[in-house]
């Protein structure tokens, strides 16, 4: 039996998703991951919640909608490129997120709601990214091969609004918005 997992993310629109899938395409042959992330699944998780009874999920989308409402819309920028995982073989190569306060604090407000619902949430720090592909499956070093790589341009958007995403193991694109979450206008 597989479980449904669900996190809660900012979604990227739609010309940004493109832009990245644009860096992809033009960098998948020279960098060979075992899975590149489809056009439709780029976001930025905000905190994962893994498998969850449905009155627990429900109770978390209404403090979720309240929390929308008090918490204003925000711009954040990604910029630059990385990796989780060791450098010359890397889990995860990612698009990064510019520190931004704003977005700490927002994310740090949707892990305390979900604190208050009785759900655990991950205790390392909050690395806010967008991922590209996973699991390196190249013969040399990592590193070596994506020195080459240009940095795709630095993007800003607006969040508006979060979701509750489920994930949906082995189908393409693999999350499905299942709840969306307005903040305020500002």
């Amino acid at each position: 039996m597989t479980h449904t997992h669900y996190f809660l993310a900012i979604s990227l629109p739609d010309e940004i998703k493109k832009q990245l899938d644009t860096f992809v395409q033009r960098h998948k042959q020279s960098l060979p991951f075992k899975k590149w992330t489809h056009l439709e699944d780029y976001h930025i998780t905000l905190v994962f919640l893994g498998a969850q009874p449905h009155d627990r999920l429900e109770r978390l989308v209404t403090a979720c909608q309240k929390l929308g409402e008090h918490i204003t819309s925000f711009p954040i920028q990604l910029e630059g490129l990385s990796t989780f995982g060791q450098e010359e073989r890397p889990r995860i190569f990612w698009a990064g997120v510019r520190d931004s306060a704003e977005l700490s604090a927002f994310q740090q407000s949707v892990k305390t709601c979900c604190q208050q619902e009785e759900i655990s949430v991950e205790r390392r720090p909050y690395r806010p990214h967008v991922t590209l592909a996973k699991k390196w499956i190249g013969k040399g070093s990592f590193k070596e091969v994506a020195s080459e790589v240009s940095q795709p341009p630095a993007r800003l958007l607006h969040v508006t609004s979060f979701h509750l995403y489920r994930s949906h193991i082995g189908k393409t694109p693999s999350y499905e918005i299942t709840e969306s979450f307005p903040l305020r206008g500002q």
